[in-house]
């Protein structure tokens, strides 16, 4: 995957357990979560909340 915008250094696609282990903060996860007063916490969690109903 290629960024399109200058402003992105990297860009990255995660499986669905792949997130799930960085939002449980499971130290061998691929990224590191972000806090959970970040905006991008809460799309993740939603994101997640969707995938599980």
């Amino acid at each position: 995957m290629q960024p399109f915008s200058s402003s992105l250094k990297e860009a990255s696609w995660f499986s669905l357990n792949e997130v799930k282990a960085a939002m449980n903060g499971d130290p061998d996860a691929p990224f590191l979560a972000p806090p959970p007063f970040a905006i991008a916490y809460n799309l993740l969690k939603n994101w997640l909340d969707e995938q599980e109903a």
